[in-house]
């Protein structure tokens, strides 16, 4: 990042780690401070309100505002209780990845293969993705899941590969395997309201997300460390933004499929699986 050395990222950025906390909200919102969540309008977002973020990010608005039109909102129809259920974003040859939490709401397992859920009114539930969803913008552009390709077995990585039949040319996003500790990354996705936290958790909320959820949003933050089959780090995100990619800033190539909250970090699963993954498919 050349016109953002890495160490005077560390220095800009401190660490406010809200501790001793059992909210299920804060195992997604690691820095209290420095980690903000962007509205996306238009496949565009304005860093300027945090001036440490304005000057990491700024060399790199462009080509990451072409990695946000491959993200989307995974969305259901016929669910009993749910109208959509996380993020998903385009990869190789018409192929969305997303979670296998994400996709077990819509999809059974079956032997062999998969079939979709059938609802108490014996009406099949239908899965779509919207890569808009943006704040303030009415218009859709929903594209439906036809096939699940591969949905990885508990206790695997929370990974899941679906088909879908695009009536225009999106170009997917790259993957990049190559990832290290303290490299600056976002995340892409749609985080919801949690309305089962504490009074001063929802303040930290609302302070971060402006009581603004279920719309696409980029989160910026860095790489804490890393493991064979994951990465681990520090965005903010919430419940929806299961799914999200985790972009590689500088590369603009995905590094990593969001999948969870943890108390000093977040995890998402390394592309290298997903590499793999799709080889097998």
């Amino acid at each position: 990042m050349d016109n953002f050395p890495k160490h005077k990222i560390k220095s800009y950025i401190q660490k406010e780690v809200i501790q001793g906390q059992e909210d299920p909200v804060l195992e997604s919102i690691i820095l209290a401070f420095n980690r903000p969540s962007f509205l996306i309008k238009d496949s565009k977002f304005n860093p300027a309100p945090s001036e440490t973020w304005n000057s990491i990010l700024s060399p790199y608005i462009s080509n990451l505002s072409k990695n946000i039109s491959c993200v989307g909102r995974i969305e259901l129809k016929n669910h009993e209780s749910l109208d959509w259920v996380g993020t998903g974003f385009l990869v190789k040859d018409s192929i969305i990845c997303t979670n296998r939490h994400v996709a077990e709401h819509f999809v059974e397992t079956t032997s062999p293969g998969y079939e979709w859920k059938i609802n108490s009114k014996s009406k099949t539930v239908k899965a779509r993705i919207d890569f808009l969803e943006e704040y303030t913008v009415d218009s859709e552009k929903e594209i439906e899941l036809v096939k699940a390709l591969y949905i990885e077995p508990a206790p695997g990585p929370d990974i899941a590969l679906f088909r879908v039949n695009l009536d225009e040319n999106i170009e997917p996003l790259e993957l990049n395997t190559d990832s290290s500790v303290d490299d600056v990354i976002v995340t892409i996705g749609y985080p919801w309201k949690d309305s089962r936290v504490s009074t001063r958790i929802e303040q930290v909320m609302k302070r971060i997300f402006g009581d603004i959820y279920d719309v696409k949003r980029i989160a910026p933050g860095k790489i804490v460390s890393t493991d064979s089959d994951k990465i681990h780090h520090d965005c903010t995100t919430l419940g929806g933004n299961s799914g999200s990619a985790v972009i590689d800033v500088e590369t603009g190539k995905v590094v990593g499929l969001h999948c969870e909250g943890g108390i000093y970090y977040n995890n998402a699963i390394s592309s290298k699986i997903i590499l793999n993954r799709l080889s097998k498919i």
